[in-house]
């Protein structure tokens, strides 16, 4: 009942005897690795003919493999856009402090061992700077702001919040208004 793979295709007429032997033959008188090579570009030659063809078959939509590469350098320039901005960005902040720091350094008024705690609101918070008597009286009066630089109170003269507006509009200054005064008066 075992019959072999050729003698079944023998029988059903798939294969011709001849065809048989040549393959027998073929597969002892060629090395492993030459024949493989063999098999496989006469595969590699009709599968690159039937792509060339089947894209001058379609040369009206794009195959799917330059879809692929478009989408790709795209997100790519995206992702490279995104870097070169907040390349930009940093390189900007950094620009402002130096400038920043340039006007509110040489300026600042803070003396270290003050002892009178001035306070003042930010928000929601409650925050506070020492500061002197004659310096608690010109906060009060107005000549002075608090403004912040590297995470630490600045106590500066009123008349050089025009030039950090300049650098930065949005920068905290804190200034004391006659409606503040008149609320801790009240107290």
């Amino acid at each position: 009942m075992a019959t072999s793979l050729q003698d079944q295709l023998l029988n059903s007429g798939l294969a011709k005897k001849e065809s048989l032997q040549n393959a027998t033959t073929t597969k002892k008188n060629l090395p492993t690795k030459s024949r493989s090579s063999q098999v496989k570009s006469p595969a590699k030659k009709q599968s690159a003919r039937s792509k060339s063809s089947a894209n001058q078959n379609n040369n009206d939509t794009p195959s799917l493999a330059s879809l692929y590469k478009k989408r790709n350098k795209f997100e790519r320039n995206k992702r490279e856009d995104e870097v070169r901005k907040r390349k930009e960005a940093k390189q900007l902040r950094r620009l402002h402090y130096q400038k920043l720091s340039a006007i509110i350094t040489p300026n600042t008024l803070n003396i270290m061992d003050a002892e009178i705690q001035y306070n003042f609101v930010i928000g929601n918070n409650i925050k506070y700077i020492y500061v002197s008597d004659e310096q608690q009286k010109a906060l009060i009066a107005g000549e002075l702001a608090i403004t912040f630089l590297g995470g630490k109170h600045c106590l500066i003269p009123a008349s050089i919040i025009a030039a950090i507006r300049e650098v930065e509009p949005e920068k905290l200054i804190v200034l004391a208004t006659e409606a503040d005064t008149e609320k801790a008066d009240e107290k």
